[in-house]
């Protein structure tokens, strides 16, 4: 697909160097390596954006190429938000050569056992990690089957932890179903907890589900991946949030599930941090 795609640019006429992945976190050591580009396009899904957003984080912001994405994964929520054509590689990379740049927000996460991270999509506690640790083992399944196989084993396994949350001031602690802070108004392929949200609201959309029976979320999770307010579900906003829960904590980051040894990380929001090329005008 990528080397597609790289025809098709340089058949328009432009200069195109392909790089391609073997491994986790090439990716993020190639994107590191771009200051002076034009643009980098990450060619895949919410992981390999994900990998490109952090790589690119590394390169001093006046030399920081433009980021620009063709959505060829399972979960495309971060191409979604940008206006990109989704369904097909060819037309997205045709899209790009017209599409205008734009300054977006960034998340950036500290405290996990990677240090610093950042993020474009979003983050989740509670039964969004533990739905991504099913997803590794539910990637045989095709196309969106493994994120609903592996949010219903979640929900009807995991225990929901004990959580303090602090919103820029406000705190409150509880058992949670789910937290999920947001950048995207969806998450893993199309779930909308966070509907109001966006790359340049230049705010964390943070959406809470307290705990309740394993047969009620069941039942009501059609309308809670909707970003529907039922009773115990909040949808709040900050420019800085943080969750504190026991030792050795896991969270998901853009889909990639992290360990948080002292149990305490903190999120907070880099305005207008990268340029990017989007399929909206």
């Amino acid at each position: 697909m990528g080397q597609r795609v790289a025809r098709s640019l340089r058949e328009s006429g432009y200069g195109v160097r392909d790089e391609r992945t073997t491994a986790p976190g090439d990716a993020a050591k190639l994107a590191a390596e771009t200051a002076g580009w034009s643009v980098v396009v990450a060619i895949g899904g919410d992981g390999t954006v994900h990998e490109v957003l952090n790589g690119l984080m590394t390169v001093e912001r006046a030399r920081r190429p433009v980021l620009g994405v063709v959505p060829a994964g399972t979960g495309n929520d971060y191409a979604q938000t940008l206006g990109v054509p989704l369904h097909d590689p060819e037309a997205a990379a045709q899209a790009l050569l017209e599409a205008p740049v734009k300054r977006v927000d960034v998340g950036r996460l500290e405290g996990t056992e990677r240090g610093k991270i950042f993020f474009g999509v979003g983050i989740g506690f509670a039964m969004m990690a533990a739905a991504n640790a099913e997803l590794q083992r539910s990637r045989p399944l095709p196309g969106k089957l493994s994120y609903f196989v592996s949010g219903v084993i979640a929900l009807l396994t995991f225990e929901a932890p004990e959580l303090l949350l602090t919103i820029d001031e406000a705190s409150g602690s509880g058992r949670f179903m789910i937290v999920h802070i947001g950048l995207c108004p969806t998450t893993g392929g199309g779930f909308r907890l966070t509907p109001d949200a966006g790359l340049e609201t230049g705010r964390l959309h943070v959406s809470t589900v307290t705990n309740r029976s394993k047969l009620l979320g069941l039942l009501q999770w059609p309308w809670i991946s909707r970003g529907r307010l039922l009773q115990g579900i909040q949808i709040l906003q900050g420019k800085r949030v943080r969750v504190e829960g026991e030792p050795g904590l896991f969270v998901h980051v853009d889909g990639e599930l992290i360990q948080v040894p002292t149990g305490i990380v903190e999120a907070s929001l880099l305005p207008r941090e990268l340029e990017v090329l989007t399929g909206a005008t």
